[in-house]
C-alpha cells in the first residue's frame, strides 16, 4: 500500500470539517475537481471509502470518522516538524525571528536592527505564547496585564511596568470628570480597548471587572492594534479609551486636549508589564544575545514606572 501524502490528509480533514467539496476547495484555495481527485487517491491508497457522495451532498463514513483523530495527530506532528526545521534553519543562518506589538516602543525596536533580525508585526488574533513554544518565532516584544502571560516555558526581560489602567476621553464630546470620575458612567459610551496582541489579558480583566463590580457588560467595543490608532479614535470623540498602565497621550494628542483618569493604581501595582519574551530554555545563543541587545536599546525609551 502506498503511503498517503500529507496534502491528501489535509484535504481529507478540510472536507470532513466543512462537509462540502466547495467549502473545502475555498478553504484550501484549490478547485473542487482537485479536492475530488485527492480524496479519490487517498481512498484508493487506504482501501476504503471515506465519504458518501449523493445529489443531496457529502457525508463522512464511519471509517472516515474513525480516521479523523489519527490524521489530526499526523497533521500536528507534521506542523511541529516544519516549525522545528525552520528554527534550526534560522540557527544555522544566524537569523532571529521577532514579532512586535503595535506599541510605540515595540515599533522602535526595528531601528535597533543589527542585520540578523526578521521583523514581523503581530497580527490580530495571533497567539504569540503558542508561537514561542512551538518555535514559530524566537522573540516577542509586547505588553501584558497582570499574570496573563506568565506561563511555564516562557521567559521575559522586563523593559518597564506600570500600575492600574487609564481611562481617556475627549472633553468636547464626553462630560466625564477627572476629579469625580465614575467608572460606570464611562461604560455608557463606546469603549476603545487594546487588542489581545497589544495588551495581553487586559480586555478579559476589564470585562470581568465590569461584570463583577457593576453587573455591566461592555457592549460597544472599538478594538485597536496600536496605541496611535486608539489615541486618534479617542481624539475624534468616537469613544472612551481604556488602556492598561499610563496612556502616553502627550506623545500623540497634538493640539487636541484629552482628559484622563487613573484607575486601579493602588490595588494593581505593576499590573501592566512591557517585556521582551523568549523561550525560557532557549538553546540558540544568538537569540539570547538579541534579547539583551533589545533590552539595552529599549530601556532608555521606557516611561517612568508607576
Amino acid at each position: 500500500m502506498n503511503l498517503p501524502e500529507i496534502r491528501e490528509l489535509q484535504v481529507f480533514l478540510a472536507l470532513a470539517r466543512t462537509g462540502s467539496f466547495s467549502s473545502a476547495a475555498k478553504q484550501l484555495g484549490v478547485t473542487q475537481p482537485a479536492i475530488s481527485a485527492q480524496i479519490a487517491k487517498l481512498e484508493q491508497e487506504i482501501g476504503f471509502s471515506l465519504f458518501y457522495r449523493s445529489p443531496e451532498g457529502t457525508m463522512i463514513t464511519d471509517q472516515g470518522k474513525a480516521l479523523i483523530p489519527l490524521v489530526e495527530e499526523i497533521e500536528r506532528e507534521h506542523s511541529n516538524l516544519l516549525r522545528r526545521a525552520s528554527y534550526w534553519k534560522r540557527s544555522r543562518t544566524k537569523s532571529v525571528k521577532i514579532w512586535l506589538d503595535g506599541s510605540r516602543i515595540a515599533q522602535h525596536a526595528r531601528s535597533c536592527s543589527t542585520g540578523v533580525e526578521s521583523w514581523h508585526d503581530l497580527l490580530p488574533g495571533e497567539n504569540w505564547i503558542d508561537a514561542l513554544k512551538n518555535f514559530e518565532v524566537d522573540i516577542v516584544v509586547c505588553g501584558s496585564f497582570l499574570k496573563s502571560a506568565d506561563v511555564s516555558g516562557i521567559g521575559k526581560s522586563i523593559v518597564y511596568s506600570q500600575s492600574g489602567a487609564t481611562v481617556t476621553w475627549n472633553p468636547a464630546f464626553y462630560g466625564l470628570k477627572n476629579d469625580r470620575f465614575s467608572f460606570p458612567d464611562a461604560l455608557d459610551f463606546p469603549t476603545i480597548l487594546p487588542s489581545q496582541t497589544l495588551a495581553y489579558g487586559f480586555r478579559e480583566f476589564i470585562s470581568d471587572w465590569c461584570q463583577t463590580a457593576y453587573r455591566l457588560n461592555i457592549e460597544d467595543v472599538i478594538e485597536c492594534e496600536s496605541e496611535s490608532d486608539a489615541i486618534d479614535i479617542c481624539k475624534l470623540g468616537l469613544g472612551v479609551m481604556m488602556f492598561p498602565g499610563d496612556t502616553d497621550t502627550d506623545f500623540y494628542k497634538g493640539q487636541t486636549p484629552l482628559n484622563s483618569a487613573k484607575t486601579f493604581e493602588f490595588v494593581l501595582p505593576s499590573a501592566f508589564v512591557f517585556a521582551i519574551r523568549h523561550r525560557a530554555e532557549e538553546q540558540n545563543p544568538l537569540v539570547m544575545k538579541t534579547v539583551a541587545a533589545l533590552h539595552e536599546a529599549l530601556l532608555p525609551l521606557a516611561p517612568s514606572s508607576s
